[in-house]
């Protein structure tokens, strides 16, 4: 993975996570059970954080958990990049890697239609 310094970035969402134990209909992190992850677009606030969306309101109530941030580099906005900002179970990490950059470079390429093919380099 190619990694991007003293590029400028800009948060364009994230990834949220739930994990569901199909025994018990329990949601966790740290279940075994299968994963699911969302995402949602939103950027950064004026207090180095996340503006909280509607949308990740609702799936904070549907037991999805903030799982990694996605940020494209302001002078090649094809490139993104995805930082997951805590530690989660193996479980959690395997199904985030095999799922995620799909899934981001999906979202960000609806965001630039219009800037031609092969959106979504991962740095």
């Amino acid at each position: 993975m190619e990694q991007v310094t003293n590029e400028p970035l800009v948060t364009f969402g994230c990834v949220m996570g739930k994990v569901r134990d199909n025994e018990s209909d329990k949601i966790s992190e740290n279940l075994q059970g299968g994963v699911s992850f969302s995402f949602c677009y939103t950027s950064d606030n004026e207090n180095d954080g996340l503006t909280f969306t509607s949308e990740m309101d609702e799936l904070t109530n549907r037991g999805y958990f903030l799982v990694a941030v996605a940020q494209f580099c302001v002078n090649d906005p094809k490139t993104f990049c995805v930082w997951v900002p805590r530690r989660f179970s193996a479980h959690v990490q395997s199904a985030f890697a095999s799922v995620t950059r799909d899934l981001v470079r999906v979202a960000l390429s609806n965001l630039v239609v219009n800037q031609g093919q092969g959106a979504g380099r991962m740095c």
